[in-house]
């Protein structure tokens, strides 16, 4: 009896797979080979911002900045505290501190991923067989973004 089998592929991600052919886990080692990386700005959620010029009264602009900003700083405790409640809002959505971000990687071998900043884990990954790096060894990466 095969109690598993520790398998490696060309992308350097490993492999354990059980002798019931189930998969034990995946480990991507190509991440302790990351040769670029950038940081992505995730889109920004459906929160419309608060308009300061709809007030002709400088008291009123004041207090309602004022307010705002007390608001700020309550979700920054909350967070730095680890107390900070989900509002319901995805992951994928910019926070209101522009803190949650993607990182896009490619490592040497040409795998590429996209890891979210808060949590670490993989969001999309890629492997590339048929790039080829620069002649020191660095991969060139162009992101195109809208204007938005």
């Amino acid at each position: 009896r095969i109690p598993g089998l520790f398998l490696t592929w060309e992308d350097e991600s490993l492999t354990v797979v059980g002798s019931d052919e189930t998969c034990g886990w995946v480990r991507e080692e190509s991440l302790s080979s990351v040769v670029s990386a950038t940081l992505l700005d995730l889109p920004a959620s459906t929160f419309i911002p608060v308009n300061f010029h709809r007030h002709t009264n400088p008291l009123k602009l004041w207090t309602e900045r004022i307010s705002n900003q007390l608001l700020d700083l309550q979700k920054l405790i909350n967070l730095y505290f680890g107390t900070a409640v989900r509002d319901g809002s995805p992951e994928m959505e910019r926070d209101s501190f522009n803190l949650n971000k993607l990182i896009f990687t490619v490592s040497t071998v040409g795998k590429v991923h996209v890891l979210h900043s808060n949590t670490g884990r993989i969001v999309w990954s890629r492997y590339l067989d048929n790039i080829t790096p620069l002649s020191n060894g660095q991969y060139q990466v162009h992101l195109v973004r809208t204007a938005s």
